[in-house]
C-alpha cells in the first residue's frame, strides 16, 4: 500500500487544505487503496504554538490588511531573486526529518510553500530521496516554494508553468492542471 503525506500550513481552514483534500479525494477516487495523511508542520513541531501563530497571524491579517499583502508582495513576490530563508530552515528541518521518519511516506504533495521550501532543502543537502510534488495554490508563485529539487509540479496555468521553466525546472515534470477542484463539484466521466 501506497502512503502519500500531504502538506499544507497552519491548521485554519484555507485554500491550501482545500486543494490537499481534494487531490486526496481524486487519488482516493484512482486507487482507493492509497493512505493518505495531512499534517501541518507548525502544530507537528510546535503543538499548541500553533493555535496562538494563527490567532495572531488572523487577527494581524483583519486588522492590518495593508500592511500584511505589502510585506507579503515585497518579500514573496516582488523580490524575484531566489533566497534563503534560514529562520524557517532552523526552525523546521529537524522536525521535518522527524516526521519523514515517524510517517515513512512513498511520497509528499505540497500545497503550501513553506513545506515545500523544507523539503527542498534537505533534498538539497542529501537528506530526502522522497518524490515531493508541488501542488500550486494561487495563480502566481511566491519566492519561498522549494522548485528544483521537487520532482514534479502541477501549476495553475501555462504561464506559471514557462516561469518555472525559467528557473530550471525540467519541463516534462511540469503539468498545467489549473487549481484542482473537489471530485464533488466535476461531472461524472
Amino acid at each position: 500500500m501506497k502512503k502519500v503525506l500531504f502538506m499544507p500550513f497552519l491548521q485554519i481552514s484555507s485554500g491550501h487544505h482545500q486543494v490537499a483534500k481534494s487531490v486526496e479525494d481524486w487519488l482516493h477516487f484512482i486507487e482507493p487503496s492509497i493512505e493518505c495523511e495531512t499534517v501541518d508542520i507548525l502544530s507537528y513541531a510546535y503543538g499548541k504554538g500553533e493555535t496562538f501563530v494563527s490567532q495572531i497571524y488572523l487577527k494581524w491579517i483583519s486588522s492590518f490588511p495593508h500592511v500584511y499583502s505589502w510585506l507579503y508582495r515585497k518579500n514573496a513576490i516582488e523580490n524575484k531573486k531566489k533566497k534563503r530563508f534560514r529562520r524557517y530552515e532552523i526552525l523546521f528541518q529537524s522536525a521535518m526529518l522527524k516526521l519523514i521518519n515517524e510517517k515513512k511516506p512513498d511520497c509528499i504533495i505540497c500545497t503550501h510553500a513553506l513545506p515545500s521550501y523544507i523539503l527542498s532543502c534537505l533534498k538539497q543537502k542529501g537528506m530526502l530521496s522522497i518524490p515531493i510534488i508541488n501542488v500550486y495554490t494561487d495563480f502566481f508563485i511566491n519566492t519561498i516554494w522549494g522548485t528544483k529539487m521537487v520532482n514534479f509540479h502541477l501549476v495553475p496555468h501555462a504561464d506559471f508553468k514557462e516561469k518555472l521553466v525559467q528557473e530550471d525546472c525540467v519541463e516534462e515534470n511540469i503539468f498545467v492542471t489549473g487549481i484542482p477542484v473537489h471530485p464533488a463539484f466535476t461531472r461524472p466521466f
